[in-house]
């Protein structure tokens, strides 16, 4: 069995190598092909999620961390149960600790940015109340210093964007996708609308502004809701591998039955699978509602 635990990681170190370099050779345009495949795609989508986690963490050290992590894991979990089966398998798991560190920092940094973005709109309207044009208010908002670094970098390319022609609406479209907030599309559209039928941008962007205040009171309130509900999903989340890892350490023939014959390793795998698939349709019907809200 040692040797089939020996080719097991091997085989899976060459695939996570594998993909791990084609994704880099992939980051890289290559100027014969236009047509994306699942590669291209999937790096897209991760460069967009860790752009909007914000931060130091990067795609490049996503990618690095999906092929390491598996490995590390793995290592620790033999030196804790000598047992090299249990640690493939759990050491697998690894591949989704980036996942799970892009995701929660993303859902700091979107508290964060719904903040930040609700003065920055409130400091916009009081520039155009000024007389200023949406130009001349954007800019005055990306030099504003009581405004965080971030959301003026943010309304500096805003800024440019205007500057090098852009419409107002092509402009605060390309903003709202840089950010993947709700509340920014709902400024872009209105802003389009504006555009199209006349009115005072300044009352558009202050009744938006209201409108994203009201939305944020309201998703606190919805979070205090759920909160023991999420409470209870974490709790659980981690209870099944604490237990399964408790037994490992601490009564390893037990667990070692499950690594006698290959129904018991593939029945051992379910084990480790049916609750992970399970906390991410949990997960992502409680978000449904949340966003719902």
């Amino acid at each position: 069995m040692q040797t089939i635990h020996i080719i097991a990681c091997f085989a899976a170190a060459v695939l996570l190598t594998g993909v791990y370099l084609a994704a880099r050779v992939h980051i890289r345009e290559s100027p014969l092909s236009k047509e994306k495949d699942f590669i291209d795609v999937f790096v897209d989508r991760r460069e967009r999620a860790v752009r909007r986690a914000g931060g130091w963490f990067t795609v490049n050290g996503y990618l690095e961390m999906m092929l390491l992590s598996p490995a590390v894991l793995g290592v620790l979990l033999y030196l804790l149960t000598k047992n090299g089966g249990f640690s493939v398998l759990v050491g697998m798991l690894g591949i989704f600790a980036p996942e799970l560190m892009v995701r929660g920092m993303e859902r700091a940094g979107k508290k964060k940015f719904e903040e930040r973005y609700a003065k920055s709109l409130e400091q916009l309207c009081s520039s155009l109340r000024a007389g200023m044009s949406i130009a001349q208010a954007v800019e005055d908002v990306a030099a504003c210093r009581f405004l965080h670094e971030s959301m003026q970098k943010r309304y500096a390319k805003l800024s440019s964007d205007l500057q090098m022609g852009l419409t107002v609406s092509e402009a605060f479209r390309r903003f709202a996708e840089g950010t993947g907030s709700r509340d920014a599309e709902d400024v872009a559209l209105a802003l389009d609308v504006q555009n199209q039928v006349g009115g005072h941008e300044a009352e558009v962007v202050e009744e938006i502004a209201g409108n994203i205040h009201s939305r944020m009171m309201l998703r606190r309130e919805v979070q205090s809701i759920f909160s023991e509900v999420s409470s209870m999903m974490y709790i659980m989340d981690v209870l099944v591998p604490a237990v399964i890892i408790g037994f490992s350490v601490m009564n390893r023939q037990y667990v070692g039955v499950y690594f006698s014959s290959p129904t018991y390793i593939a029945l051992f795998a379910s084990f480790l699978a049916l609750p992970l698939v399970g906390s991410v349709i949990t997960h992502r019907s409680l978000n449904k509602i949340k966003k719902g809200a």
